[in-house]
């Protein structure tokens, strides 16, 4: 902290005696000095002439401290070395980041006006916003010839969209003090927050007035380097592209997969849902069905453990497991086994357990069909060929037979029909079954609903009403792969 100083004298007392007769004090501009030169008895006293808001300089003057409102002050330099090129008719120079190395590059002007254009180069800032606060600028000047007076110097910081210039801050009058000497001057100008395009360069022209017929001399480069400490930010420039000084993070849910979209200023994650082609999270809803869901997930991907290809499970007879008795086709009959797809899938066709060989000679059609369901009703979405020796495969196995295209599945409840037609019967065909504890499927159902029913045809029906079926004996073990 400067304090005032106070320095003593007593005088000699007569000039006979050959004692000092005046002692006088000269300080840096930075400094008041009051009741100098003294010739008798007294004090010379020093005090700072600044403010609490400045600093002093190594060469005794004063400065601003940036008063920055982005976070650290980027400083542009006035690099009188490097052209912009003409723009709107006047000649203008590199407002750069870097500040340039070359010899002195000075600016002269002897009446009212504009002493020297300087601007950013293209895409520089590239920001959206001026943080408020102040640009400090620093510059060396001088003045000589005229009157007594000083002339005097501001300084304009203005943006350019590429075809209009436009003024956003002007700096008050700053006297050149100092005359012919050599001297840095510091001075602020003010911005408030103001709105920018990315694309907007931005630059600062210096003017001159009450010239009194001076010469002013501004000088850039060499050891008379000009700086402008500005109110952006010099610490992290850039994010995902974007480079404003406040930058906003949100969240969203667009997209098929995590994703982060930057605009302007804000940064959006996107996490979408997830679903059937969503990489995202999981809803609340879709934890809280996963969450009370049944085993039936557990159990499927347990018997995929083994190897297993199937993907459903059966309402009646839920999986191979449960398989403990047999029943026969009968001939004519179309047989409905109610199933339930706990997650969406391709189905190529169905399974089954064939217990007992067919000796049959077939007749009209011997298929496999799959059926969706609603309110009461049972549409065929997919069924195979026609094929006489379908229930024919060899005794205690597996059997499969595909569809003639692969359906795309979503959850929820089926119905696999198997068909069987045939004009003479030895041995009729048997499929795995398990133990029927409910009448045949019967329970608490809407809409004729049954676990297990069988209705008269020769044919794959389109569409088959679930009231016209019959209860049947067997919990059929059929299931989807």
């Amino acid at each position: 902290m400067l304090r005032n100083l106070t320095f003593g004298f007593q005088g000699g007392g007569g000039s006979s005696s050959g004692g000092v007769t005046s002692v006088g004090l000269q300080m840096p501009s930075a400094f008041n000095v009051a009741n100098t030169p003294i010739t008798t008895s007294g004090d010379i006293s020093v005090s700072g002439a600044g403010t609490q808001s400045q600093y002093v300089r190594g060469d005794g003057t004063l400065a601003n401290f940036p008063n920055v409102g982005g976070g650290g002050g980027q400083i542009y330099y006035f690099n009188g070395n490097t052209s912009q090129g003409t723009i709107l008719g006047n000649t203008y120079y590199q407002l750069g980041l870097i500040a340039g190395s070359g010899a002195s590059a000075n600016f002269t002007r002897a009446t009212t006006g504009v002493i020297a254009y300087f601007i950013t180069d293209i895409n520089v800032p590239n920001q959206i916003n001026i943080p408020s606060g102040n640009w400090a600028i620093s510059i060396y000047l001088s003045e000589s010839g005229g009157g007594s007076q000083h002339a005097e110097i501001t300084a304009t910081l203005f943006k350019y969209n590429g075809s209009t210039i436009t003024d956003i801050s002007t700096s008050p009058i700053e006297e050149i003090t100092n005359g012919s000497t050599l001297d840095l001057y510091n001075f602020d100008i003010s911005v408030g927050s103001a709105t920018i395009l990315s694309t907007d360069r931005l630059g600062i022209y210096f003017s001159i007035s009450n010239t009194n017929g001076k010469t002013v001399t501004l000088y850039t480069e060499d050891s008379t380097i000009g700086q402008v400490a500005t109110t952006f930010s010099t610490g992290i420039t850039s994010i995902n592209g974007l480079t404003s000084s406040t930058q906003i993070l949100s969240t969203g849910t667009s997209g098929n997969d995590f994703s982060i979209n930057s605009s302007t200023s804000t940064h959006t994650f996107n996490l979408p849902i997830a679903s059937a082609i969503n990489s995202g999270k999981l809803s609340n809803s879709d934890w809280s069905i996963f969450n009370n869901k049944p085993s039936d997930d557990v159990v499927i991907l347990g018997q995929q453990g083994l190897g297993s290809a199937v993907k459903s499970v059966g309402l009646a007879c839920r999986t191979w497991g449960n398989i403990t008795l047999q029943t026969a086709l009968t001939d004519g009959s179309i047989f409905l086994i109610a199933i339930y797809l706990p997650q969406s899938a391709t189905i190529t066709g169905v399974k089954w357990w064939q217990n007992v060989q067919g000796n049959y000679t077939a007749d009209n059609e011997n298929r496999v069909g799959l059926y969706s369901y609603s309110g009461g009703t049972l549409t065929l979405v997919a069924s195979s060929t026609d094929d006489g020796n379908l229930w024919k495969g060899a005794s205690a196995s597996v059997q499969s037979k595909a569809f003639t295209t692969p359906y795309v599945a979503s959850v929820g409840v089926y119905f696999i029909g198997l068909l069987y037609n045939s004009s003479a019967q030895p041995t009729p065909p048997q499929i795995g079954s398990a133990p029927n504890k409910l009448n045949g499927g019967l329970g608490d159902f809407t809409n004729s609903a049954k676990f297990n029913s069988s209705i008269a045809s020769t044919t794959l029906s389109s569409s088959i009403a679930m009231s016209g079926t019959s209860t049947t004996q067997g919990n059929w073990g059929a299931f989807l792969y």
